[in-house]
């Protein structure tokens, strides 16, 4: 009775993917996927602060606003009763919790129905700068634990020929451009499929050369550095599509520092520790 029970109950749950239309992170992780999303919040966070989250001066602007409008309305809210100190604590506590709700809103996870791989949507956010900025930060310091790589996902579809191909073909348009010099990027394809096999790498070849061959008949392939990468994965029921930037030379965004970086932050550690202890010795001895 408990396995048709239970059986009954695995057949009324619904299965779900990453929707069309979406942009955001795609992240892999080691296996303990809740704590490797708290791990790519606190990370989105940070980032979002560093490159100057451009809602947030909105929001500042709007806050500013709504405090000169609704200033008497406060002062005739505030209780006679409460002390400054009281009144301070109070607006902290205030300012605190509106800053958790920002935060909150700010990231969404669409479950992709496949294990260790997690998918983050991030509001007003420039997902390719963000995504750089991440690498970056990763691969100069160890900063992840439970992440192993991150791609920026600038459109999402339903696994199907027609989509992908509409896919492959914005992609192409939208980064095989000339630069300044009026040079053609190198490109080559990344392309994975996870809990999928109705899309052969063969198909997908053919929609791209089809693609560059209408955008950019004169772009070249590499395959040992290109400048950019058009990667393509599809998860389960959902396409997720990006381009990377030098994708092979920078350990495919791998989201943990190479070991002659890690020596190198491990040195750079050791030699600020050996100068601490000769500023304490230096002190003793003056004293």
């Amino acid at each position: 009775d408990n396995r048709k029970r239970k059986h009954a109950w695995n057949n009324h749950t619904k299965v779900k993917s990453v929707e069309a239309g979406l942009s955001g992170l795609f992240f892999t992780c080691d296996g303990r996927e809740q704590q490797a999303l708290n791990e790519a919040y606190n990370l989105i966070d940070q980032m979002m602060e560093e490159l100057g989250d451009s809602s947030t001066a909105a929001a500042a602007a709007d806050e500013k606003v709504e405090g000169v409008v609704g200033q008497k309305k406060e002062e005739s809210d505030e209780d006679p009763d409460e002390d400054i100190a009281d009144t301070i604590k109070r607006q902290c506590n205030e300012q605190k919790e509106a800053a958790k709700d920002k935060k909150k809103r700010r990231c969404h996870q669409r479950p992709t129905g496949v294990k260790n791989c997690l998918f983050v949507t991030v509001k007003d956010a420039d997902i390719l700068a963000l995504c750089e900025r991440m690498l970056t930060s990763a691969q100069a310091a160890p900063i992840c634990r439970y992440l192993q790589r991150v791609l920026p996902v600038e459109e999402t579809a339903n696994a199907g020929l027609k989509e992908m191909n509409e896919l492959v073909l914005k992609l192409v348009q939208r980064h095989l451009v000339k630069d300044a010099d009026g040079k053609l990027p190198t490109y080559a394809l990344e392309y994975k499929t996870r809990n999928n096999d109705s899309i052969k790498r063969g198909q997908i070849l053919e929609m791209l050369n089809d693609a560059v061959s209408m955008v950019a008949p004169t772009a070249k392939v590499d395959l040992t550095d290109p400048d950019i990468t058009l990667y393509v994965q599809v998860v389960r029921k959902s396409i997720l599509g990006g381009v990377t930037r030098k994708f092979n030379s920078r350990r495919k965004y791998s989201m943990r520092p190479s070991q002659e970086e890690k020596e190198e932050v491990k040195d750079k550690k050791k030699e600020e520790e050996e100068e601490d202890k000769n500023e304490e010795e230096a002190n003793e001895v003056t004293e």
